[in-house]
């Protein structure tokens, strides 16, 4: 905001920044732990969850692309309810929920406890 030929910044301009440089980056940490667990569960686990990692990466991917468009969208302000980002945020929650499930799924068909 300009006053007087002086530039201020309120902290919300500051805030704003911050969540908007941490949601990527925190996806980014999220989908390396995730890549990391399917290198081990390949090498260690003979690959028996694959299909459920696989659901995981995908959707920590597509919150990754989900949290970019609802940053972009607030930040140039065209964001609304039920954009296309909240699609990408719904589909993201399925692929993940679908890849917790898998694991309980295949943990029980081995009679594990």
């Amino acid at each position: 905001m300009l006053v007087q030929n002086i530039i201020t910044s309120s902290i919300d301009d500051y805030l704003k920044l911050f969540f908007d440089l941490a949601y990527p980056i925190g996806d980014v940490v999220i989908l390396t732990l995730a890549l990391l667990i399917f290198s081990l569960s390949v090498n260690y686990l003979g690959g028996k969850y694959k299909t459920s990692i696989h659901a995981l990466f995908f959707g920590f991917a597509m919150m990754y692309i989900a949290d970019f468009v609802f940053s972009y969208t607030t930040t140039i302000g065209t964001f609304y309810v039920g954009n296309f980002g909240d699609l990408l945020f719904t589909i993201a929650l399925f692929l993940i929920s679908f890849g917790a499930v898998g694991f309980h799924l295949q943990t029980k068909s081995l009679n594990l406890k």
